[in-house]
């Protein structure tokens, strides 16, 4: 299995790529797993089959099997056994703090709410790398909370903001999570565009209603409804209607939950769709026991390869280099020289640089003629 964010190094194949392509796929067939909503990322032809959530499969339109379930629908089975937990803080967000996850919308909805509720207890739970820049993380999460609460109720409102070092993807540890929000009243999303959003999963798997926007997109709502969530429109719509729930006692169905999301009840079914998808090619399909842990090793957010190979937090190939390394020793247990990996590696940093003076050139072109 591949991810969606590898593609476009397996659309630059060229000869040498192709030909190992040819070779792992007498062995192999080749899966790519969405977990972001990208439809407009083409498909290489080396690939067979697709795993993403209903809209974004939908959305890619494409003629290779589909598979509908991805990382977010195989939650670990160490969710969901503590459903009579005590219940400590009213509202919880467990989000890293790229700026599509809008945790400033939420740190002004938690504004709102405490005008109203002071003493509503509030984690929020953020990771980034240790250098953030903006536009792409929110580099003033720490200042603005600092800013909009005071001493007091900074009490109520906690938040950790957790800064990782290279080989780190996550904040907490997995066991971690279950326990945290099983201790929540109410779980809050404010992004507008997610993948399957597996902490959405997450939470409803540990009996945490959900809220998120009507407006998203990608499969975050897919299992959403009325019984297990709120969907607003706005911060303001957000504020309103938490004050109102956070009166009431809420709860769902988590048993039926469970038995939808978590990877004891759902690795059976992904097995039925890869022997139809085996038998689409006419290939011998032996019913696999499937990894533990699917919910992280589907989008590669491990860190088993080797650095030099993967991006900076996640098993991700960052290049068409890396696809030959790692088709060659990896699956095809061919052994490759430290030189060889060098000169393969410094190729490619070589072609990257060209790309971007081109593009350089081609940008200061473009300014240059506007001024005349």
């Amino acid at each position: 299995m591949l991810t969606h964010k590898e593609m476009p190094h397996l659309n630059d194949a060229r000869d040498d790529l192709n030909n190992l392509i040819i070779s792992v796929k007498k062995k192999y067939l080749i899966g790519v797993h969405y977990g972001w909503h990208a439809p407009n990322i083409p498909i290489p032809r080396a690939v067979d089959f697709i795993m993403a959530s209903p809209p974004t499969l939908q959305a890619i339109q494409s003629e290779k099997p589909g598979i509908p379930l991805i990382s977010r629908d195989f939650i670990p089975t160490f969710f969901g056994n503590s459903p009579d937990r005590e219940k400590f803080w009213d509202i919880i967000c467990i989000s890293h703090n790229s700026k599509k996850k809008k945790l400033d919308d939420f740190l002004r909805c938690m504004r709102l709410v405490m005008d109203k509720q002071p003493n509503t207890k509030i984690l929020l739970v953020s990771a980034g790398p240790q250098k953030q820049k903006e536009p792409q993380f929110y580099a003033g999460l720490r200042q603005d909370y600092l800013t909009l609460f005071s001493d007091a109720e900074r009490e109520n409102f906690c938040i950790i903001d957790y800064r990782r070092e290279r080989n780190e993807l996550y904040a907490l540890s997995y066991q971690a999570v279950p326990w945290l929000l099983e201790s929540s009243r109410i779980f809050m999303l404010f992004s507008e565009i997610e993948g399957g959003s597996k902490i959405i999963s997450e939470a409803l798997t540990s009996g945490t209603p959900v809220f998120a926007r009507k407006n998203l997109v990608g499969g975050g709502l897919d299992h959403l409804n009325e019984k297990n969530s709120y969907l607003f429109e706005d911060v303001e719509d957000a504020a309103s209607a938490l004050l109102q729930k956070l009166e009431t006692q809420w709860s769902f169905d988590q048993k039926l939950t469970v038995k939808k999301l978590r990877e004891d009840h759902t690795k059976p079914k992904l097995n039925m769709h890869l022997a139809k998808t085996f038998a689409h090619y006419d290939v011998p399909f032996e019913k696999e026991t499937l990894p533990e842990n699917l919910a992280r090793k589907l989008p590669a957010h491990e860190n088993k390869l080797p650095s030099s190979i993967t991006n900076k937090f996640t098993d991700d190939l960052n290049s068409r280099a890396a696809f030959i390394i790692y088709f060659k020793e990896f699956l095809l247990n061919e052994k490759i020289s430290a030189g060889t990996k060098i000169l393969l590696n410094s190729k490619m940093f070589f072609y990257k640089n060209l790309r971007q003076i081109a593009l350089n050139i081609y940008r200061q072109g473009r300014r240059i003629l506007r001024n005349i």
